[in-house]
């Protein structure tokens, strides 16, 4: 599936927001339903970056998109797996499965922005058009596990019952990366062409959606708004006209981001972590055990151009081993430190520069809280380092 690295519109339509979700601190949207919508029609859309591989998923999926619970193990969910991070949306009535689809593709690209759509009809005569899951315009038909609901089979979602975004109130349940242009149509089964066009390098990116109401129960959420109330100032406004606001839980206006499918940014890769180095916060953070010398790289590889990052150290070691800079992606040793590397340019925590084994002065020593701007110009052969206020080259 291709990475979209920035906007390239047909339509000019371009997202300026996402919201970014940490696992490990019980992040989400929710909203229960005033009144039953639409509980055998319906259509899910998002554009995901899944920045976390998932370990462990008892008692529910991890890494949840969509979950509708209506107690006594009866409930619906969109999650991605831990069994090689496919993807699968489910159906339980007591435990029992009424319906479930689980993918043979994998989710594993941490610099990727996936558009998923799952639209359902269990009104469809025939079995396999009732429920059906589309991946960047693509329909998914290879599947580990396929069991189509019956037809007219009512569902908990569209019920009166809590439906969450991100989550599904439950530990290891909670998604980690971002979420952007959310759509939920109650009342109608759509296709990802409403949602989504192929450019004409042919790939697949967001348009508007002009494809009609959102029924009963649907929203629209864009991230926009910084609030943490169920309100249109809210982190989970709805903007479809629906006032469908959902309530928001231990989010703030820092996870709304600028990191959207067309505007995607780098983060932190963590499919090269070395050892001893857990990633965090949709991977901003990392952190590297006790006495742990780790290179650190990020998902954009680049080659020509200007770049620019910046690199907070909320803690470094005492023995000058921390440093930020760039290195040569064929030289690179993520189980050792960058400094010394075959081309590696680097400025080192005690203030000096790297090039090689070449060391000589150049600037200020960085301690705990201190921010490195790195600022990189392939087109003309330049790296500066930025701490605080020096500016040196």
């Amino acid at each position: 599936m291709p990475t979209i690295l920035g906007a390239n519109s047909v339509s000019g339509y371009e997202i300026s927001n996402s919201l970014a979700f940490n696992d490990g601190s019980s992040e989400q949207l929710s909203i229960t339903p005033g009144s039953a919508g639409n509980r055998r029609t319906f259509t899910w859309s998002g554009w995901v970056k899944k920045t976390h591989n998932t370990v462990n998923a008892d008692p529910y999926p991890n890494l949840t998109l969509l979950f509708a619970e209506a107690g006594g193990n009866t409930n619906n969910g969109l999650a991605f797996l831990p069994d090689g991070n496919t993807l699968r949306f489910f159906g339980q009535t007591s435990s029992s499965d009424n319906f479930n689809l689980t993918t043979t593709r994998l989710f594993r690209d941490p610099s990727a922005w996936y558009h998923i759509v799952v639209a359902m009809d269990t009104t469809q005569s025939t079995a396999s058009n009732r429920l059906r899951i589309y991946v960047n315009g693509t329909e998914l038909t290879a599947f580990n596990t396929e069991n189509n609901p019956d037809q007219n089979l009512e569902t908990s979602v569209n019920n009166t019952v809590a439906h969450y975004i991100g989550g599904a109130n439950q530990s290891n349940s909670y998604f980690d990366g971002y979420l952007a242009e959310i759509h939920f149509i109650d009342g109608a089964q759509k296709v990802p062409t409403d949602f989504g066009e192929s450019d004409d390098n042919g790939t697949w990116i967001p348009k508007k959606y002009t494809g009609g109401s959102y029924g009963t129960n649907g929203f629209f959420l864009e991230f926009k708004q910084t609030g943490t109330s169920q309100n249109s100032s809210g982190i989970g406004a709805d903007t479809s006209g629906q006032d469908n606001h959902l309530a928001v839980t231990n989010l703030t206006a820092i996870d709304v981001t600028t990191d959207t499918p067309t505007n995607n940014f780098a983060t932190l890769n963590p499919l090269a972590p070395g050892g001893s180095v857990v990633y965090s916060d949709a991977s901003l953070r990392a952190t590297a055990g006790a006495n742990a010398q780790r290179s650190l790289i990020g998902t954009i590889v680049v080659s020509s151009g200007k770049w620019y990052w910046e690199t907070k150290w909320n803690t470094v070691g005492s023995n000058d081993a921390a440093a930020v800079g760039i290195q040569d992606v064929d030289n690179l040793n993520v189980d050792g430190n960058i400094t010394g590397q075959t081309n590696a340019f680097v400025y080192l925590q005690d203030g000096r520069k790297q090039n090689d084994s070449a060391v000589s002065s150049y600037g200020t020593r960085f301690v705990n809280g201190d921010i490195i701007g790195t600022a990189l110009n392939l087109d003309d052969g330049t790296i500066t380092f930025i701490w605080m206020e020096v500016h040196k080259e």
